[in-house]
């Protein structure tokens, strides 16, 4: 399938837009020396000087991430409950690690989301 290039219209439009996620042509990229970037903007967004996208935009292009960190909160949170229906009384300290492992496989996650927001797709 061949794709029109969102700005000229012209045929293989092989990149996409950073911020406005349009498909566009190399020809409409606006230069890093312009930009001042490393992601792919194209001259629309360069002229209107869009330079973030909002949080809530970085959050759905980063769905799988967001799916792992609420599965580690679900892994978290939901295990006392559960075991003590189940009838087992678990102390408080046995916890303890499982919270400290989570926190720290949330910081790597963390980072990402900040290098993604920064550099691009």
């Amino acid at each position: 399938m061949i794709n029109n290039c969102a700005i000229c219209g012209a045929k293989f439009a092989n990149k996409k837009c950073y911020f406005c996620e349009s498909k566009i042509c190399s020809s409409c990229i606006a230069p890093s020396e312009v930009a001042g970037r490393y992601t792919t903007k194209c001259i629309k967004c360069d002229k209107k000087k869009i330079d973030k996208i909002s949080l809530l935009c970085v959050i759905r292009r980063n769905k799988i991430i967001v799916g792992i960190l609420i599965g580690f909160w679900i892994f978290t949170v939901y295990p006392i409950p559960f075991l003590q229906m189940l009838g087992y009384n678990i102390p408080a300290t046995a916890f303890q690690p499982v919270l400290i492992t989570t926190a720290i496989m949330v910081i790597p996650f963390i980072f990402m989301f900040i290098a993604w927001q920064r550099r691009g797709s």
